[in-house]
């Protein structure tokens, strides 16, 4: 079990990943969280503000949630500028626009995604109206983000590593254990070997990161009918584990990672994960 990796595993937040660690601050760092005012969205947010980020800008279609989010953690975290922006993320030419008025964040997470009704492939009725959906928020959404993010950075002429964090599943390299989920399985695969290659291809420019964030408590969750067959993670650990994540980006570049793994072990097993390459997308015993 992929729990194994690390003797402990984490559902909950612990010290090491707390985001107001003084070696994990990112006082004066900008972030942009697509998805930010749902789900868990809100969480990345505020572990980003508690972590001193000076401003973080929130996408995504709902402008109440959005404009509600960022209020709120507006008056909680006086230090942070907190830039909510109504987009539909499919739209390549809105997604210029967040860059073109927010700037070139220091961190993009890409948060958004879907996940179909939960059913075997032969019970859909129309492909296209519900299952082919997953696809383009998961993969064509990602790809559009992270091009317009990478394009910002190149007009920009910045300079200083940049991080992108991807929110996947286990459902990307769990076997066959997840039956009716082959949309959602299928399109984060997809993601996440994209996520791969475009690391491979901009180099130390930017770092990618890709993380199974655990069974949380929200809509997706419900929708895909395993709420409270597994144990779930809370929502803070994964905005802390996101902050982390930032911090350590440099080594993690292009894998893939479990955010429940306990995150000293993670340290302790780096040059064995860099010399044999793990947590890299693969087929095994080939």
């Amino acid at each position: 079990m992929a729990e194994g990796f690390t003797s402990q595993f984490h559902y909950s937040t612990y010290p090491s990943v707390s985001p107001t660690r003084p070696e994990l601050s990112l006082k004066g760092k900008s972030v942009l969280v697509t998805g930010g005012g749902y789900g868990i969205g809100p969480a990345i947010v505020e572990s980003f503000a508690q972590a001193g980020a000076s401003k973080i800008a929130l996408s995504g279609r709902t402008e109440s949630k959005l404009k509600g989010t960022a209020e709120n953690f507006g008056r909680k975290y006086r230090s942070t500028e907190f830039h909510p922006f109504v987009a539909d993320v499919t739209d390549a030419k809105a997604v210029k626009e967040i860059f073109d008025t927010f700037g070139v964040p220091d961190v993009l997470v890409n948060n958004a995604g879907y996940m179909a009704e939960i059913k075997p492939i032969v019970e859909f009725d129309n492909l296209r109206d519900d299952w082919w959906k997953a696809f383009e928020p998961n993969i064509l959404v990602t790809a559009t983000v992270t091009q317009a993010y990478l394009l910002a950075r190149k007009a920009a002429g910045t300079t200083s590593p940049g991080t992108v964090l991807t929110i996947s599943t286990l459902g990307v390299h769990w076997g066959t254990q997840l039956i009716g989920v082959s949309n959602y399985s299928a399109s984060k695969a997809g993601q996440l070997r994209m996520m791969e290659l475009f690391a491979a291809e901009v180099g130390d420019e930017v770092r990618f990161v890709t993380v199974h964030p655990g069974a949380v408590d929200t809509a997706m969750s419900m929708k895909s009918g395993l709420k409270g067959k597994l144990v779930e993670t809370d929502l803070d650990m994964v905005g802390n584990w996101m902050v982390w994540a930032t911090a350590n980006a440099d080594w993690m570049d292009g894998r893939f990672f479990w955010l429940g793994w306990d995150v000293d072990e993670l340290l302790k097993k780096k040059d064995e994960i860099l010399e044999k390459n793990l947590l890299t997308y693969t087929i095994v015993g080939l």
